[in-house]
């Protein structure tokens, strides 16, 4: 390799290690200096070491670790979710991590949570519990005035009471008097009985309206049944007895004085059976229409023969 330095003056040939100055490479760096040359500064964030000189003055190494918030040899690199000298603490688990993008959730020096903390804690760090009868975000809430105990303690989360409610107050929170909710309960109780009663008042009303016009559209299709029934039948016994006394000299016999045959009675029960349907109450209004046609020709055609018969009888008698 050659000599490293001359032989005879003890010069060296090709300079000096890291942390070394000089011809000969006899002198350390100067306080606050490190490396080839001693061209580097020493890391601001290494820890005090009560002297001067705070790095190793080869390599930068800081020799009593790093300042809060820093780590590695050189302490130039800042904590990860962690705090404290040397990042030798972790931030709390109850910092919220609504908004972090980097994971970490505390500051690196005093491990404040940088988001806050979640409900029920309240210290800079997240880690103390709501205290003095508070709770909530921030422990910004206060216990109620009605929890069970001397000291009226209240969970610091929710602010539910840790020993219940004093009497005559009842929930969670201990807010509401029993007997204003009991009251509350039985209203709406009444309330729901009493529009349950109206709707089946109305359910019923209904039904029996409903059922009142079948009945009612059923009974005059039968009485308009009955009476094209009847108008038929004195139609045909006119006819009958107006032709008889044509032949016999006769006065015919009044329609309504005579005999007549017996009467056939509609039949109703089909209709009875058949729901009040829109096609069956269609059906019904045709079958009257068609019926009253009927008698209407079957009057015209008895008085017709009854003016025939009028007319024969003087001439026979003059005969």
């Amino acid at each position: 390799m050659g000599d490293i330095c001359d032989r005879f003056n003890g010069l060296c040939k090709s300079g000096c290690k890291d942390g070394y100055l000089g011809n000969r490479c006899t002198r350390t760096c100067q306080v606050g200096k490190y490396g080839d040359r001693c061209r580097s500064q020493c890391n601001a964030n290494c820890a005090d070491t009560g002297t001067e000189r705070t790095c190793k003055y080869t390599d930068g190494t800081c020799l009593q670790g790093c300042k809060a918030g820093y780590h590695g040899h050189r302490c130039d690199m800042t904590c990860n979710n962690t705090y404290g000298v040397n990042c030798g603490q972790n931030c709390s688990e109850n910092c919220r991590t609504a908004g972090i993008e980097d994971g970490n959730t505390c500051n690196p020096f005093d491990g404040s949570c940088l988001a806050g903390c979640d409900t029920g804690y309240g210290d800079a760090l997240c880690v103390q519990e709501c205290m003095n009868r508070t709770y909530g975000d921030k422990c910004g809430r206060t216990c109620s005035e009605h929890c069970a105990g001397l000291e009226r303690l209240c969970y610091p989360v929710n602010g539910s009471c840790l020993l219940g409610c004093e009497p005559g107050f009842i929930g969670d929170h201990c807010v509401e008097q029993a007997g204003i909710k009991e009251r509350t309960a039985l209203n709406f109780i009444l309330y729901f009985l009493w529009t349950l009663g109206v709707v089946a008042v109305v359910a019923i009303l209904a039904f029996a309206f409903v059922s009142t016009s079948g009945n009612h559209r059923r009974f005059f299709g039968q009485l308009r049944g009955e009476s094209g029934e009847e108008d038929s039948q004195r139609t045909r016994e006119g006819s009958h007895s107006h032709a008889s006394s044509a032949h016999s000299g006769k006065e015919p016999e009044a329609a309504s004085g005579g005999h007549s045959s017996e009467k056939l009675a509609p039949s109703v029960d089909g209709a009875d059976n058949k729901k009040d349907s829109p096609t069956s109450l269609r059906s019904s209004i045709l079958a009257s229409a068609i019926d009253l046609h009927v008698n209407q020709l079957a009057k015209s055609h008895s008085k017709a023969h009854s003016i025939h018969a009028d007319e024969v009888r003087p001439a026979e008698e003059d005969a």
